[in-house]
């Protein structure tokens, strides 16, 4: 079979938020694919605001997206579901992390592939400050009114979401701010947040990248080589990184499996990520 979607055939955007549009602007003009939304209610299975706790993890979570859009879809025959997840970058604490997960299914065949983005140009952010002007200027810095925003009261419980007008906005924050500090947060909803847009479509041309890594041995996509072992060597000291010393590609149909070494094995690391050289 080939797996390379064409222009003659249809994939199914398991959402609500929009994303068929920003992975479609990747996968419309490159593969002449159209890509259309099923309206599922994804929130059921979680909600980046709290109210739904997602249950599974993001593989079960996909999973079951792609289930309820065969239920509106049933003869489907591929389906993209995604889901984005936002926290401190277990390395680096400090930092926030964004992580965008994609499952292309194809249903008839019962086959799955699964592509990853991880990004550090996220806005997820919040802010608890009982001053509107300090509040104001947050609100500009994660990107508002473009970047919508979700107000919480002090008790954590939502006053509003998708706020993207000022005067709305002031007029809210003022009135729970009657009743101490509220909290205002960045709407993580990819349809809410240019930021998170961005990373649907860097995923997208991770996708199309991993469709063009065909497995040598049965032809299927996703056979992309990723660091496998840190330990690149220091072009100055020689001293072991943490940048990787081999790649590996392995795919998850037949179980064909390449390893290699790493640009920065054969030709150094750069000094600047050297913990000997800049500690």
């Amino acid at each position: 079979m080939n797996w390379i979607p064409s222009p003659d055939q249809r994939a199914f955007a398991a959402t609500k938020h929009g994303k068929d549009v920003f992975l479609g602007a990747v996968f419309g003009p490159h593969w002449g694919l159209h890509v259309e939304a099923a309206y599922v209610d994804t929130d059921l299975l979680g909600t980046f605001s709290g109210e739904v706790p997602r249950a599974g993890d993001v593989r079960t979570t996909l999973q079951a997206k792609v289930q309820m859009l065969l239920e509106v879809v049933p003869d489907a025959e591929m389906v993209i579901a995604t889901e984005g997840s936002f926290g401190p970058d277990p390395v680096l604490g400090w930092v926030p992390l964004h992580e965008e997960v994609l499952l292309w299914s194809w249903p008839r065949q019962g086959k799955e592939l699964w592509v990853a983005h991880r990004s550090h140009d996220t806005n997820f952010s919040s802010s608890d400050s009982a001053e509107w002007t300090e509040v104001r200027r947050w609100a500009e810095r994660v990107g508002f009114p473009w970047a919508h925003l979700i107000l919480r009261d002090t008790q954590g419980q939502i006053v509003a979401k998708g706020i993207s007008d000022t005067a709305e906005f002031e007029r809210l924050w003022r009135a729970a701010a009657e009743g101490g500090a509220p909290r205002v947060e960045t709407d993580m909803r990819a349809n809410r947040n240019p930021k998170r847009q961005e990373a649907l479509r860097a995923l997208a041309i991770k996708v199309v990248e991993a469709f063009e890594a065909l497995c040598p041995n049965c032809q299927f996509p996703g056979f992309v080589a990723r660091p496998a072992e840190p330990g690149a060597p220091c072009s100055a000291c020689g001293s072991a990184t943490r940048r990787p010393r081999l790649l590996k590609a392995e795919c998850t149909e037949c179980g064909q499996v390449e390893v290699r070494d790493s640009d920065d094995q054969l030709n150094g690391v750069d000094p600047a990520y050297c913990d000997r050289c800049n500690p």
